[in-house]
């Protein structure tokens, strides 16, 4: 009653402080780059480094409000990664209850909701399976940008399976922040974060920093945090709007949470759980490289093969994802895949790694309307995990159809690969000089001749393949990436 109480003060504060305008911190009305810029766009942070960084100070940004409001607790989190019949009670009853739903005063409406049949998808104990595969293959990772990719993908779903396809609700950018469940959602995703800090800790590797990150880019504050006084009233958010402050969320902002853990597993539990999966079998995880559509959007995915009779058969569904967008949106690319087990497809398919086939995907935007999924996103690639091994290969199916992402960046122990299918083999040339890419001009000694099939060992540096044609190259077919 406590928190119902400040919540419902809150959203009567009409002050740069209240609730509307710490919501619009995240969606519309636009702030960025500055309030009084003429051409606004919103100034939540999505696919870049530091979405999760972002997400930590709006979620410590309503705790305060909610402090300064009478609350005598920190902001609740609701663990979704456990399942669930229906959405808590706490969330779903209508009797006054500012948790409910809120206004969106801009707008003249208020927050709607409509959960989706796979939030309540159950395993036998009790797990959501979807989400679990997708966070279990998040605390894998060891690197702080592949993980901020993965759990930004995995936030995604979360948005979407309690809005739906309603304009006004989790799955629009512009509004999610207006819905209460929206601070709920990101203090368990925060919760999440601290988790794989503490894991990232226990593992003996950097936690409370990013070496991914450019360090200028570190210290370049996140807006709308570090506005001034009239825009942020929040003396903390201010003072910790940089990067490389928000890390250290407990002395920073000096909070912690009842549990660090994820399905009943505590910290060596997980990290043993991490390794088991790793052991279990091999892998193959499709590889997506998105950028922002200007929309949310749901994007289903099947994979595909060539019949006996060479005629395309993409019937075999591998599963879906979605992402959260809006016209007013940053712009935003991912500069590392997101990731996606698709293992169980290709067993039932009787398909193993070194076998040809790709990935065929159907994007719906949040209005209903198809996107064209051969030219939204390029074509994913492929990454085999070896059951128990210290390297993974990363699969391009090297085909002048596809299209290829300007620029990827990729870490660890990573090999390369080019698959071709035998009757549209095309040649492949590793460009000794960067510069001849970039302008497609191709002389003779500039290039290497590569194999396909082979995996190709590589250093740290900037790579770049075509097939040595320049009309090819003018038209896309090229391939350029970084190895960290």
């Amino acid at each position: 009653s406590n928190l119902r109480a400040a919540l419902a003060d809150l959203q009567q504060d009409t002050s740069a402080g209240g609730y509307q305008a710490l919501a619009a911190f995240h969606g519309l009305p636009a702030m960025c780059p500055s309030p009084d810029a003429a051409d606004r766009y919103a100034c939540c942070v999505h696919g870049m480094p530091t979405f999760l960084l972002y997400h930590r100070l709006i979620t410590m940004q309503f705790e305060n409000a909610m402090l300064r409001h009478g609350a005598k607790l920190g902001v609740p989190y609701w663990d979704w990664t456990q399942s669930m019949r229906h959405l808590p009670d706490f969330l779903t009853d209508a009797h006054s209850n500012p948790f409910h739903h809120a206004q969106i005063a801009f707008e003249n409406t208020v927050t709607k909701r409509s959960p989706q049949p796979e939030l309540f998808e159950q395993l036998s104990d009790h797990l959501n399976s979807h989400i679990l595969r997708k966070i279990l293959l998040a605390f894998e990772l060891k690197d702080f940008c592949q993980f901020t990719v993965q759990m930004e993908g995995v936030h995604n779903d979360i948005h979407y399976l309690i809005g739906g396809t309603e304009k006004f609700s989790m799955t629009h950018l512009h509004y999610s922040a207006f819905d209460p469940i929206f601070y709920l959602v990101h203090s368990n995703l925060d919760r999440l974060f601290a988790l794989w800090q503490s894991l990232q800790k226990y593992r003996g590797l950097p936690y409370n920093s990013a070496p991914c990150i450019d360090q200028f880019y570190m210290r370049d504050p996140i807006e709308p945090f570090n506005f001034g006084i009239e825009f942020n009233p929040d003396p903390v958010t201010r003072k910790h709007s940089k990067p490389a402050d928000v890390f250290d969320w407990e002395h920073s902002f000096d909070y912690t949470y009842d549990r660090l853990s994820t399905y009943g597993y505590s910290l060596e539990e997980l990290q043993a759980k991490v390794d088991e999966h790793r052991r279990e079998k091999d892998r193959i995880l499709a590889a997506f490289m998105l950028h922002g559509i200007g929309t949310s959007a749901r994007v289903d995915f099947s994979v595909c093969i060539a019949d006996k009779n060479g005629d395309e058969d993409c019937s075999h569904p591998a599963g879906w994802f979605t992402l959260l967008g809006g016209s007013k949106e940053m712009n935003w690319y991912y500069d590392r895949p997101y990731l996606y087990d698709i293992t169980d497809t290709l067993d039932s398919m009787g398909l193993k790694y070194g076998d040809y086939f790709w990935i065929q995907s159907k994007v719906t935007a949040h209005n209903g309307t198809s996107l064209d999924g051969h030219t939204t996103f390029p074509q994913p690639f492929q990454v085999y995990v070896p059951k128990g091994g210290d390297h993974t290969v990363l699969t391009v199916n090297w085909h002048p159809k596809n299209t290829f992402p300007s620029f990827f960046t990729f870490s660890g122990d990573t090999r390369l690969r080019f698959a071709v299918y035998h009757s549209e083999s095309q040649p492949i040339k590793r460009m000794l000089h960067p510069q001849n890419v970039f302008k497609c001009n191709l002389p003779k000694y500039s290039y290497v001749d590569v194999k396909a099939g082979e995996e190709i060992t590589l250093h740290k540096g900037f790579y770049m393949y075509t097939t040595g044609d320049e009309k090819q190259c003018n038209n896309g077919f090229k391939l350029f990436f970084k190895k960290v």
